[in-house]
């Protein structure tokens, strides 16, 4: 085996309290110019004043090509008009592969029927469940002399705070089933300040800050989105952790300048302004589907490049791995056998080289580092192996624009279902457990095998024949059966 290293915004000012919000307008109003823009901007600006300490619920759609963005400076009959910083290269999500969307569940190669169908009604679900509503963060602006927190990760939940540094009783409480944004207790207001900053600066609240698949598809989308809408002056407040430094210093130097690195109960005081991006519900998975098209633009800009060499990607998970999903050592080298025999039917293995990936450079042991893991996952054509943050936490690093379903990365995930449910993901509730809801945003063909009965919790298994008849479905199953020819048994 060979292993390689590789919107539109309107910023309306209420001159009545220190606040501001800020909204999106509709293409038409990009589209006007000069005096007719102007005027129509100033009466969406005295329509839309609004006196009270509560977001407004408006839909925020992607930004388009081409577009500016519109925010009121100190002097309210100004407006100064800022090109948009990242002008969108990508296809949109909805429009890659209409056929698959949106998104309800991944294919399940099982040669058991019934298990298909409950497979497909629990994810369906499951999805229509998920994807209702819109997944774009609300934005709230406040401006003048404000105090922002983030206490940390309460079992699963986050919390953060942002106070008006004169009044208490002004603060961002919490909206909808967005549980992030709290009231500051009377102890949190005793709270030293760690610093003044001044300026314009952004935040946002996020789970899991620390787990490296979390990052991947709950911040760093939220991140993306942020920065493509804030002017090219605001900073940014970020929970430090090596995995937030190590990514964000490898997707954009630049941007990384603009960071500020905090730590959990820190209390800093802002005066200038803090926008803030707030979930329209707690879970980011929640809504669909154009929460990552950032996230795509900004690595689709940033990294263009194309591998010169694609490659199937076999995730191993190490016994060290949190968790469980660890492989039976005998049948993942099978497993691995039958992914070399399958290159060969579909006259594919001298095209495609197998990389064994578990995060560590086979020649030293030592860790990989990130911008070794971006070319492994840039590179790959087809990522097999068991869910976890190994697939989830890399899964941007892979073709941010595909233009059509069939230039989607191919992903073959390893999950629970009914059989193993005592064994792996112990106690989760849901029948099956795969990482398909928190990545499903991004352009993937997704296809799912399913754990066996056999596995136990330090080995897990699965079935050889469906690997088999996923891996010709794959990679051309339609001709390999006009051909008369049959599976690896």
């Amino acid at each position: 085996f060979s292993f390689s290293r590789r919107d539109e915004t309107t910023e309306v000012s209420n001159n009545c309290s220190s606040e501001s919000y800020i909204f999106f307008n509709p293409p038409s109003m990009i589209q006007t110019k000069y005096a007719a823009a102007s005027l129509l901007l100033v009466f969406v600006v005295a329509t839309l004043t609004i006196n009270s300490n509560h977001l407004q619920d408006v839909s925020f759609p992607y930004l388009r090509p081409s577009t500016t963005i519109h925010r009121q400076l100190s002097t309210p009959a100004v407006l100064e008009v800022v090109e948009e910083q990242q002008p969108r290269t990508i296809v949109p999500f909805a429009e890659i592969c209409p056929a698959d969307y949106p998104p309800k569940h991944a294919t399940l190669h099982d040669a058991r029927p019934n298990v298909v169908k409950d497979y497909e009604k629990w994810m369906g679900k499951i999805s229509q469940h998920m994807n209702r509503g819109d997944d774009t963060p609300l934005l709230h602006t406040r401006e003048g002399s404000m105090k922002y927190a983030f206490w940390g990760n309460v079992k699963q939940e986050y919390m953060c705070s942002v106070w008006n540094a004169d009044n208490p009783k002004d603060y961002i409480g919490k909206y909808g089933k967005s549980k992030g944004w709290k009231k500051p207790k009377p102890k949190d207001l005793e709270r030293p300040v760690q610093e003044v900053l001044t300026g314009d600066w952004a935040v946002f609240g996020a789970w899991f800050y620390s787990s490296y698949g979390h990052f991947g598809h709950d911040h760093l989308p939220t991140i993306a989105f942020l920065k493509s809408v804030v002017p090219l002056s605001t900073k940014f407040l970020l929970i430090d952790h090596p995995i937030a430094r190590k990514s964000l210093q490898e997707i954009d130097p630049t941007f990384f300048r603009r960071i500020k690195w905090i730590k959990p109960h820190q209390v800093f005081q802002i005066e200038g302004s803090i926008t803030m991006a707030i979930r329209r519900t707690y879970d980011l998975t929640i809504g669909c589907c154009g929460s990552f098209d950032p996230l795509r633009n900004w690595l689709a800009e940033g990294h263009p490049e194309e591998p010169s060499q694609k490659t199937i990607v076999y995730y191993q998970r190490l016994p060290s791995a949190s968790g469980g999903r660890i492989m039976d050592s005998d049948q993942e080298q099978e497993i691995l056998r039958r992914i070399q025999a399958a290159l060969k039917r579909h006259s594919m293995d001298q095209q495609y080289p197998l990389v064994v990936f578990n995060g560590t450079d086979p020649a030293t042991g030592e860790t990989l580092n990130m911008r070794q893991q971006f070319d492994i996952f840039r590179s790959a054509k087809t990522i097999i192996g068991p869910e976890g943050s190994g697939i989830s936490g890399n899964m941007a690093f892979t073709n941010p624009n595909p233009k059509s379903c069939e230039e989607r990365v191919q992903l073959l995930e390893f999950m629970r279902g009914r059989e193993a449910k005592d064994a792996v993901h112990a106690g989760a509730p849901d029948p099956y457990v795969t990482h398909y809801q928190s990545i499903r945003k991004w352009p993937i063909d997704y296809h799912n095998l399913l754990y066996t009965k056999e596995t136990t919790k330090t080995s897990t298994f699965i079935n050889l024949k469906n690997l088999d008849s996923a891996l010709d479905a794959m990679w051309g199953g339609a001709n390999l059966q006009q051909k008369g020819e049959t599976s690896v048994k």
